[in-house]
């Protein structure tokens, strides 16, 4: 395995997700096919590659190792304001931008994984630090203990054929579409884990206890849901 797909294996999909998704081309039913699997080492080199586009939740069984800021709206302005922001307080990241929709990602990686609810919290902080509280979550969402699948870095947007703009704290930048190895050897160069803050937990939330349940009312029979259904992300 190469070592940016390695490396990438790490950032982005330390949890082990139990699902995956492959980005499907424009269609009105669904953006991505799912499976009920983790990606597979051969699939993160198609994606890097752009045979294929990967994507995945960012938490599974309430454990994150990865800030990941989805901005829908307004990126080339936002991403770096966010990523400033976590310099500010001493913390990595690095963003993409894809120019012809004004949407990108800021990822904030961590040495371990650590409790998702506490590192959404931290994302939040850093968006307001950011100036960025009033944005609507439609053009703004903190993913980090969303279950929704979301897009894996540096792969082509299928409905775009475009790759992005890769940004750094620094403000050094790199267009994935013509200048690929030259932006990933950067990037696996300057990658950085930041340590946990002391105040958030390695441990996911527990469950709350079990309440007392009484017998089901008998319920009416509905059709299985089709195997073949996708979902929207």
């Amino acid at each position: 395995m190469s070592p940016i797909a390695t490396l990438l294996r790490q950032v982005v999909l330390k949890h082990d997700p139990a699902r995956h998704g492959l980005m499907l081309p424009p269609n009105p039913r669904a953006k991505y096919h799912e499976f009920a699997s983790a990606p597979t080492e051969e699939q993160l080199h198609q994606h890097l590659a752009g045979v294929i586009t990967l994507a995945a939740p960012a938490t599974d069984n309430d454990l994150a190792g990865c800030i990941v800021l989805d901005v829908d709206a307004e990126a080339l302005t936002r991403v770096p304001l966010l990523i400033e922001a976590a310099r500010q307080n001493e913390l990595w990241a690095w963003g993409e931008i894809h120019e012809t929709s004004d949407r990108g990602y800021v990822h904030i990686p961590f040495v371990q994984l650590a409790n998702a609810a506490a590192l959404k919290h931290l994302g939040d902080t850093l968006i307001i630090a950011a100036g960025l509280h009033h944005v609507a979550p439609k053009d703004l969402d903190n993913r980090t203990m969303n279950n929704a699948i979301t897009r894996l870095p540096f792969g082509v947007h299928t409905w775009t054929g475009q790759r992005g703009l890769l940004v750094f704290p620094d403000g050094a930048s790199y267009d994935l579409n013509t200048q690929l190895d030259a932006g990933l050897t950067t990037w696996c160069d300057r990658y950085t884990e930041n340590p946990l803050p002391n105040t958030i937990s390695t441990n996911p939330v527990p469950p709350a206890p079990a309440a007392h349940q009484t017998a089901p009312a008998p319920r009416t029979a509905h059709k299985r849901p089709d195997p073949d259904y996708t979902y929207r992300a």
